[in-house]
């Protein structure tokens, strides 16, 4: 829809935006807590996961069951969050 609307793509950016500001103070309190690994930058880390998490959905609408979705969350926690 973005390619098609100058005004929904510029919404759409800016939803993405404010996303991912959440995800980096989360990653932050996290990682103050010491929850999250403190060697990954947290604007990168949000980034990812949001990237991952967007393909990780498309993924699963096309093959039309939750294993891409279950394969993230496995990824996440298991390898990236710990």
């Amino acid at each position: 829809m973005g390619d098609l609307c100058h005004d929904f793509e510029s919404m759409l950016e800016g939803n993405m935006h404010h996303m991912g500001e959440i995800f980096v103070a989360c990653i932050m309190e996290g990682q103050d807590a010491g929850e999250i690994r403190r060697d990954a930058d947290p604007a990168q880390l949000a980034d990812f996961l949001i990237n991952s998490w967007q393909g990780a959905l498309l993924r699963m609408k096309v093959a039309k069951c939750s294993k891409p979705l279950d394969s993230f969350q496995s990824v996440v926690f298991s390898h990236i969050l710990c």
